[in-house]
């Protein structure tokens, strides 16, 4: 298991220094945000060539609706997604991480008996994600569907059932992001969803219960890096959290916290 630090949350004015702050604080990559990340593509090659950095993914939460009724936005937001792939393959990182829909509840209609909003939602994104994912198998990295909780979107809110979207496309190159905020809203026993789910899982985020960094909330990371240890999970655990108090003192901190329990069970 390898400690990622998101972008946002490193102090420097350039990416090259925070890619430098990254290093130093201990951490083994950089989570980059998705936003302009096309434009940004030269700048981040530079920095890690001269940094004991990688990085891990493109976090694409800003890429849009998959599940909107306009064809116009979901043909936008599949645009987006695959000029972060594109970026991804180029910045070395393992691929983008997909919400397909941060929406609060479903927009298409409910054509029961024929198809329910939900049947619709499933087999529109369906189709979509096996064009993304081609795109994807392509450039030899993966689309990370992230299930998020019930109040950020009515779609994908447990890992069971972005697995079960994984099944559907049937793609190898379409797997999942974890977060352990999430899963602490969503489901009932973290531990055995990731275990129960471990070769769907090929990145996780890491946030405590109150959305701050790992050790002041409620959660258990030492049971789950405990778990994820002994199925020999070696991808990015990733810090995408706020953090309660300065970030130059407290990155470090957060680092050899969560250090502690990876070597503990190397």
């Amino acid at each position: 298991m390898k400690l990622a630090c998101h972008e946002r949350l490193l102090p420097g004015a350039t990416f090259a220094e925070k890619a430098a702050k990254a290093a130093n604080y201990g951490f083994a990559g950089i989570e980059l945000d998705g936003e302009g990340i096309a434009a940004r593509v030269g700048d981040i090659k530079s920095a890690i060539a001269g940094a004991k950095i990688a990085i891990c993914v493109i976090k694409g939460g800003s890429a849009g609706n998959l599940l909107s009724p306009e064809k116009d936005e979901r043909d936008a937001a599949s645009a987006k997604i695959k000029e972060m792939l594109d970026a991804a393959a180029q910045v070395g990182a393992l691929g983008v991480t997909v919400v397909p829909s941060t929406v609060g509840h479903s927009l298409m209609p409910n054509l029961t008996p024929l198809a329910t909003a939900l049947d619709l939602e499933t087999k529109l994104v369906t189709r979509i994600l096996d064009d993304i994912g081609r795109h994807a198998q392509r450039l030899g990295v993966y689309v990370l569907i992230e299930p998020i909780n019930r109040y950020e979107t009515h779609y994908v809110k447990r890992i069971a059932e972005g697995a079960e979207i994984c099944k559907r496309v049937g793609n190898p190159f379409i797997r999942l992001a974890a977060g352990t905020f999430h899963m602490n809203i969503e489901e009932r026993d973290i531990q055995k969803v990731i275990k129960k789910h471990k070769p769907w899982i090929l990145h996780m985020h890491l946030a405590d219960s109150n959305g701050y960094q790992p050790g002041i909330g409620h959660l258990n990371f030492r049971k789950a890096l405990k778990v994820m240890a002994s199925m020999d999970y070696d991808k990015y655990l990733s810090l995408d959290c706020n953090i309660y108090g300065r970030a130059d003192t407290e990155l470090p901190k957060i680092q050899k916290y969560l250090q502690g329990f990876i070597q503990m069970y190397a």
